[in-house]
């Protein structure tokens, strides 16, 4: 694995160990390489940048490029509120390590271009693979590239590893089931416990690299 360090900045996290049960797999909606600035290449470190800024304390330890780079905020052992669940005091948060996909999600399409964060600008075109699948209000995305998940399966297993979680992956992504993904699964997408979030929309082939990684898949 290649793993660059990118901290967040001491009071943007929780620095207190706590046990983990959960890996959480979620998707940015922020600028890579594919979704240029003033005609230069956006960097997925934005995203990381704007945790550093937001005094919520949001975030992941964990921030994984379209090239495969791995970013490392924290050390995963801490938590981060990463899910965004009322009512449970940060039960979740505590127990789960989330892993970022630099990735825009949704995608806006107009005149054959397409376009992310939800706005149609020069700033905002998106110029990667795209798929299609209609799901909550959306029906273009952009796709996940394979070194990020090659990289994204790599880590996900070695924090099995490190942290004593069986590898079980909740599938499919697109299903809202909460409480019941955490129960069901070890590793979830953030849409699995949310309603109103959109990361991340696993395709069919990446899907067969999980399993071919040897991660058991559950189903509801």
């Amino acid at each position: 694995m290649k793993i660059v360090d990118y901290p967040l900045k001491a009071g943007q996290y929780i620095d207190a160990n706590s046990k983990k049960t959960h890996i959480v797999w979620h998707g940015t909606m922020g600028r890579t390489a594919l979704t240029p600035y003033n005609g230069k290449p956006g960097k997925a470190t934005t995203s990381i940048d704007a945790w550093n800024n937001d005094t919520t304390r949001v975030g992941t330890p964990w921030l994984v490029d379209r090239d495969g780079t791995i970013y490392r905020c924290f050390d995963d052992k801490k938590w981060i509120f990463h899910l965004g669940l009322s009512g449970t005091k940060g039960k979740y948060d505590k127990s789960s390590i989330g892993i970022e996909f630099a990735n825009e999600l949704c995608l806006m399409k107009e005149s054959n271009k397409y376009y992310a964060f939800e706005k149609i600008s020069k700033n905002t075109q998106y110029v990667g693979k795209t798929f299609r699948k209609k799901w909550r209000d959306w029906e273009y995305w952009a796709s996940v590239d394979e070194p990020q998940v090659d990289a994204a399966i790599e880590l996900t297993l070695d924090i099995c590893s490190r942290h004593n979680i069986q590898p079980r992956f909740y599938r499919p992504s697109t299903t809202f089931d909460y409480p019941g993904c955490f129960e069901k699964a070890t590793i979830i997408c953030h849409s699995n416990c949310r309603r109103d979030k959109t990361d991340l929309v696993i395709e069919d082939w990446v899907w067969k690299k999980i399993k071919a990684a040897g991660i058991e898949i559950v189903s509801p």
